[in-house]
């Protein structure tokens, strides 16, 4: 124990056995009292003569020095006790109030949830392998080919604590009810880039159009902080997909978080073949 920690202790024994001592006199100055009336009267009335008093000051008084003594040596000795009996108040008050808040943050968890938004949504087919397949069964008019499917999330927790994330999944809901799962491909991104537009004045004053190449921010898995969205793309592929259902059929971007509990997010708006993400080396 430090030297600080140390005169911290004594001092606050000193100071609990002032406090004690002063309620402790306080409650019983009554009895003191009493007993000096009955001295006072005892003297005024002749029963003790005052020459007697004077003569035996010490012989009367011992009895009180030592009862006062005793008094304060029991409470210099108590005020650690009670010391303790404080400490102990307090750390029952704060286990109190720790479960009280404990019992309010899961109250909260279980309404909590991490929220996920798809904002867009593309997809570009893998025709090579897939495409003499498709011919020869005579499909042309809706293959079932190979798809890359890029999904652009948002999503944010409302758990009051940090919240992992195991995996991200792609469902694609078929007309026949059957669902079927993408395969996800991370931290694969950086090798594919976006095409956009951008506006911009030509010589003679006039806003024109010229293509660009944005980079994909990619949505990895890392964990959630309260209220800390985060957003970017996941990449997916599916196998064997028709191509109606590939760019008309619900997809839903499923979440696993460390618990094992799952969150979605659907999309149902068409998707445009060959959606404008392509690989940087073609």
């Amino acid at each position: 124990m430090s030297n600080k920690n140390t005169n911290g202790f004594y001092l606050r024994w000193a100071r609990r056995w002032g406090t004690d001592l002063l309620k402790a006199w306080i409650e019983q100055l009554i009895g003191v009292l009493v007993a000096a009336g009955i001295l006072f009267w005892q003297t005024r009335y002749g029963i003790i003569r005052s020459g007697e008093v004077k003569a035996n000051i010490w012989a009367i008084a011992w009895p009180y020095t030592c009862l006062f003594s005793v008094f304060l040596i029991y409470h210099f000795l108590r005020a650690p006790k009670m010391l303790d009996q404080d400490r102990q108040v307090a750390i029952d008050s704060l286990e109190t109030r720790v479960k009280e808040l404990t019992a309010e943050l899961r109250a909260k968890d279980e309404e909590a949830h991490i929220g996920i938004e798809i904002r867009d949504c593309r997809i570009n087919a893998r025709l090579f392998g897939h495409l003499g397949a498709a011919m020869r069964k005579g499909e042309m008019d809706d293959p079932a080919l190979a798809f890359d499917i890029f999904v652009n999330v948002w999503a944010a927790s409302s758990f009051s604590h940090q919240r992992g994330v195991k995996e991200y999944s792609l469902e694609l809901a078929r007309a026949s009810g059957e669902v079927v799962t993408a395969t996800w491909l991370p931290n694969d991104l950086a090798a594919y880039h976006i095409d956009s537009k951008e506006a911009i004045l030509d010589t003679f004053g006039q806003v024109i159009e010229e293509p660009r190449r944005d980079s994909l921010k990619e949505l990895h898995a890392e964990p959630f902080q309260y209220s800390v969205p985060q957003d970017g793309w996941l990449h997916f592929v599916f196998d064997a997909v028709r191509l109606s259902e590939a760019r008309f059929s619900k997809v839903t971007v499923v979440l696993k978080d460390s618990m094992g509990l799952t969150y979605r997010g659907d999309y149902e708006k068409p998707r445009e073949l060959q959606g404008g993400i392509w690989p940087n080396k073609m």
